[in-house]
């Protein structure tokens, strides 16, 4: 399959058109997926923030002690399924003693996805609640359409490069038989117009020779021998 320079141009401009669009919305896909990945996190966070506040509010009331650890996983209940850890601070206090809690899904990991510092009023102290999302946070809420869409992308611009390419190829070949038809009639006008013009020679001088034999004719008191049609 072999193209002409220009349309090999226009098939490679084609084909780059075609990754541009597809890249371009996988990037788009991508990017709108970090922000709603953001938007949870963050919603999220909201939601245990509110559920320590409450149960640091309910022992306020009690004048219960304070158990925060138990206050901590209770917060978390409603988010058992979430890869959210979460680091404790008491602010006001010393620094050797204002870590006060951890509640860590992967222990190991190091490499955090999305990570938010809140802050809440307890009494006279400030506690800093440190929220991490791990990679299985990643892979809870975000889905992999981006990389579908480029496959899909990929595979389309395959598809409608391969069709170009057929339709080019089919288009020079139509070309090539129209030249070569062209080229072919053209030689049989010329075969036609030579043998037509010695066709007519031959009948002009077949007229001439009868003029001269009629001439040959009258000039020995003879009838002319042939017709002449004017």
């Amino acid at each position: 399959m072999t193209f002409s320079k220009s349309k090999f141009v226009s098939l490679l401009l084609i084909t780059g058109l075609c990754l541009c669009l597809a890249v371009s919305l996988s990037i788009y896909i991508y990017h709108t997926q970090q922000k709603e990945l953001e938007s949870h996190f963050e919603e999220h966070t909201q939601q245990i923030l509110a559920s320590l506040q409450r149960e640091i509010d309910f022992n306020e009331f009690q004048n219960k002690e304070m158990r925060v650890g138990e206050m901590v996983e209770r917060s978390l209940d409603f988010l058992t399924r979430k890869a959210i850890n979460l680091y404790l601070y008491d602010e006001s206090a010393a620094p050797a003693k204002r870590f006060l809690y951890a509640h860590q899904i992967n222990p190991d990991n190091s490499q955090p996805v999305l990570q938010k510092t809140k802050y809440l009023h307890v009494s006279n102290h400030v506690w800093s609640i440190i929220f991490v999302a791990d990679p299985q946070y990643l892979a809870q809420e975000v889905s992999r359409d981006h990389w579908k869409i480029f496959g899909i992308g990929l595979l389309l611009t395959a598809l409608i490069v391969l069709n170009l390419a057929q339709r080019i190829s089919r288009t020079e070949e139509i070309e090539k038989q129209v030249v070569l038809r062209t080229r072919e009639l053209a030689e049989a006008n010329e075969d036609l117009m030579r043998f037509n013009r010695i066709t007519v020679g031959r009948e002009l001088k077949m007229i001439e020779l009868k003029q001269e034999i009629n001439e040959l004719m009258k000039s020995l008191g003879q009838k002319p021998r042939y017709e002449i049609k004017e």
